[in-house]
């Protein structure tokens, strides 16, 4: 009974918790973690089978101890996508450290510091997104791993708190849209997570998962009202 309760107030306390909300974000009144302070840990990627979006919360039993109390890795990732009426070209240019606040991390009003004051994305260049949720200053710290101009961005994430992850974005042309009009793209959005410890486990199966994947729609509509209509003024 008291691990019940225990673990029932560290939910609602977990709901205050941005880190909840936004995997790989840190928040609290510490300074944010340095540049070169980031590492990446290379680790097989692996789905979380049987946790999508709309799937009944599994039993715990997924989160017990395995083999002599080595903690149950798993991996969450959320996929979305969209169909823009844009070329590639249009829709890439919005992944450049100047116009990527435009539609990633809005509504926390991000600001992208990227290694070295760098106008273009690299592989291995590290990126810093900080912004506000209400009071609460948030930074993310990242690496991009992998780019084609035009066709797919992605980076890698670990905070101080043990999240760690990756965000990808793969672009593809629709086939024969530009014989009937326009040429359209279908950008492609993947967040793979894990959170550690047994609340985060838990958070992620009733919380995270499901504000991850609407904050991922959010991030695509805005990318495709500006890839369609223009950069705001």
């Amino acid at each position: 009974m008291k691990s019940i309760l225990t673990a029932g107030a560290s939910w609602l306390n977990g709901l205050l918790d941005t880190k909840f909300w936004y995997p790989g974000f840190s928040t609290g009144s510490r300074r944010p973690l340095p540049l070169n302070n980031f590492r990446i840990t290379h680790a097989k990627v692996t789905p979380n089978s049987g946790c999508g979006l709309g799937l009944p919360i599994p039993s715990l039993e997924g989160l017990a101890l395995k083999q002599k109390g080595k903690p149950a890795k798993t991996m969450s990732q959320i996929e979305t996508s969209v169909q823009i009426a844009a070329p590639a070209a249009i829709v890439f240019a919005f992944f450049v450290p100047q116009r990527m606040p435009y539609w990633y991390g809005a509504e926390m009003e991000a600001c992208l510091e990227v290694q070295g004051g760098a106008s273009d994305f690299a592989v291995a260049q590290k990126v810093r997104v900080a912004g506000h949720l209400g009071k609460r200053e948030v930074s993310h710290t990242a690496v991009v791993t992998a780019l084609r101009p035009e066709r797919l961005f992605e980076w890698r994430f670990e905070d101080r708190y043990g999240v760690k992850g990756l965000e990808r974005w793969e672009l593809d042309p629709v086939p024969g849209a530009s014989a009937g009009g326009a040429p359209k793209t279908i950008v492609r959005m993947r967040s793979d997570y894990t959170m550690p410890g047994l609340t985060g486990k838990i958070m992620d199966w009733l919380v995270t998962r499901h504000a991850v994947a609407r904050r991922n729609q959010d991030y695509l509509a805005r990318l495709r009202r500006y890839a369609e209509h223009g950069e705001p003024d």
